[in-house]
């Protein structure tokens, strides 16, 4: 569970569950990951994949070494994503701007914890437009959105399977 302030003022649904008080990820080196403005790595990422190897990377060491605590939140993320991928298909359907940008910035923001960088990057632009109150091409970007969560789920379910470390 995450202590302090950031535990009480998060709903339980959206906490990360980690082992140790105070300890949380670092969302914003995610984020650099993700548009490519991060720090030079000591762990190599796969530039193709769907999942950067870094957040894998930080994950595991929150885990003290023990792939349990990256399997665990591999099995939330995968869990959660289909809720927030319908609540920004609802929200769409619906014409509900700032509901698409809630939507979407939630899965945007879970999506940067875990590393999947496709997720977050196209999860951020359907978020702008609905901080916007555009939907011009929503649909499309939310069909894109599916694809690459598919596709991160694969990856993910893959790295629970039989995670490697990245050297």
């Amino acid at each position: 569970m995450i202590a302090g302030r950031e535990a009480m003022s998060t709903p339980p649904d959206r906490r990360l569950i980690l082992r140790e008080p105070g300890v949380t990820l670092d969302r914003g080196a995610t984020e650099r990951a993700v548009d490519g403005r991060g720090p030079p790595s000591r762990h190599p990422t796969s530039g193709d994949g769907p999942i950067d190897a870094d957040a894998i990377a930080r994950i595991r060491d929150l885990g003290d070494g023990d792939d349990a605590l990256l399997r665990e939140l591999i099995e939330a993320y995968i869990a959660d994503a289909p809720a927030r991928l319908s609540a920004v298909r609802d929200a769409i359907a619906r014409g509900d701007a700032a509901g698409l940008a809630r939507a979407a910035h939630g899965l945007k923001s879970s999506s940067l914890d875990m590393g999947a960088r496709d997720v977050a990057a196209i999860a951020g632009e359907i978020e702008a437009l609905g901080r916007g109150g555009s939907f011009d091409g929503a649909a499309a970007l939310a069909a894109r959105l599916d694809a690459a969560f598919e596709r991160a789920r694969a990856a993910f379910a893959a790295l629970a399977r039989s995670p490697e470390r990245p050297s």
